[in-house]
């Protein structure tokens, strides 16, 4: 289950973990129980965010496979159901295959590379059903 984390102690507990305190950052842990099995970090890319938000993921070894595809599926629904961005992206550097096949199976879209990181993205509409209140909304006010 995802859900919005703000104790930084919890969030430190995951390798390699540098915090960022800011309104404008999101930390989204993955749990079982009383277990914390990930965290998802949401920060802005670009000005004003003016791409997205850019997504970083660590994920330990109770969610890996299936559960961590459905992890991020959740994250990216929790980011566009309680925000109001509508691009996810991430930046992977070029040796980082698995997390490149993690971001193309859970939904992302390889965009470009540069010499150093590949970059994926996924929209708001390739998460939510065309239906949901929150497209309605969008579309009422021209998003």
């Amino acid at each position: 289950m995802i859900e919005r984390c703000t104790d930084y102690r919890r969030i430190q507990r995951f390798p390699d973990w540098r915090i960022n305190i800011s309104s404008d950052v999101y930390y989204l842990m993955e749990t079982d129980g009383d277990k914390d099995l990930g965290v998802w970090t949401f920060h802005p890319w670009g000005s004003s965010h003016k791409f997205g938000l850019l997504i970083h993921a660590s994920l330990g070894s109770g969610c890996k496979g299936k559960d961590a595809k459905a992890s991020a599926r959740s994250a990216f629904y929790w980011i566009f159901t309680n925000t109001d961005c509508r691009e996810i992206w991430a930046a992977i550097p070029n040796d980082k295959r698995p997390a490149q096949f993690m971001a193309s199976w859970a939904g992302m879209k390889y965009q470009y590379k540069d010499d150093n990181k590949r970059y994926y993205r996924i929209g708001f509409k390739d998460v939510i059903a065309p239906d949901h209140p929150v497209i309605r909304k969008a579309a009422y006010y021209g998003r």
